[in-house]
């Protein structure tokens, strides 16, 4: 994705990012979204069935940046 996303951002400047993901791929979508949130771009995160990603202070940390 890494490979693909900065070509996609400039050519289209003030669209969001959209991560998604079911089950373990919904804490991968966390991730994800976290890394380009501290990369400066506008994300939104929807996931299903998604397991537990961290421990309180994970959860707390990702509470303040994916709003």
């Amino acid at each position: 994705m890494n490979a693909y996303l900065p070509t996609l951002i400039a050519k289209y400047k003030s669209a969001n990012i959209v991560v998604t993901g079911h089950s373990l791929g919904g804490g991968q979508a966390v991730i994800c979204a976290l890394d380009q949130q501290q990369q400066g771009h506008n994300v939104n995160l929807y996931t299903y069935g998604q397991p537990r990603t961290g421990e309180i202070n994970f959860v707390n940390y990702q509470d303040s940046i994916l709003k």
